[in-house]
Order: structure tokens, then C-alpha cells, then sequence
């Protein structure tokens, strides 16, 4: 991917973040604002899905996706 926008000439760097911890999300805003002056967008391209019926579903599964799904977003957006 990042071959790819470089080829177009749009900068890029590739940050590991774990979206389950708060830490990682203000380490990836924080590397952004600090390589591109801010952030203005927030694409979504990170999610999990479980395939399993609601019968299978733990609750640990449940929070696993909600961490990543809803709260993982959410943190990004507000730091």
C-alpha cells in the first residue's frame, strides 16, 4: 500500500497500532501530527468480525470487537 501512494505521489507511513489500547491510538495521532502538521480525515479501514451465530458469541469475543470496532474509532477521532 504504501508503494502504492507513494507512487502517486502522497506521503505515507505505516504505524502498528494495537486498537484495543488507548496508548497505541494517541502514539499513532500523535506520529501523524507529528509527520503531516494534522490530521483533517479519518478513514476506517481496520475492523474484526466474528462469522459465528449469537449462540457462540462469549463475551470476551463481544469485547474484542467492540474495543476495536467501536471504541478504537472513537479514540481516534476525539485525541
Amino acid at each position: 500500500m504504501r508503494q502504492t501512494l507513494e507512487e502517486l505521489n502522497c506521503r505515507s507511513i505505516f504505524i502498528p497500532t494495537d486498537l484495543t489500547k488507548e496508548s497505541d491510538g494517541r502514539f499513532l495521532v500523535t506520529e501523524c501530527d507529528r509527520h503531516f502538521g494534522r490530521a483533517d480525515d479519518l478513514v476506517n479501514a481496520v475492523g474484526l468480525n466474528n462469522r459465528g451465530h449469537l449462540e457462540d458469541t462469549t463475551v470476551e469475543i463481544w469485547n474484542l470487537l467492540f474495543a476495536v470496532n467501536i471504541r478504537g474509532s472513537f479514540t481516534l477521532l476525539v485525541l
